[in-house]
């Protein structure tokens, strides 16, 4: 009978396995949103203030 062949996972994928349960265990404190529109609009005013950043250095 063959042995049966454990995964082998890449550093990135432990290293996502080990965040997720820190996040779960409440390790790690994590941003949350009450729905994507407000996650998307944070994403947008992030963007748009490195465009402004961007322009003074620049």
């Amino acid at each position: 009978m063959e042995k049966a062949r454990q995964s082998q996972y890449n550093k990135e994928t432990l290293a996502a396995i080990e965040e997720a349960r820190s996040i779960l265990n409440g390790e790690r404190k994590v941003k949350s949103y009450s729905c994507v529109k407000e996650l998307f609009d944070e994403i947008e005013a992030e963007f748009r203030a490195d465009q402004r950043r961007t322009k003074i250095d620049g």
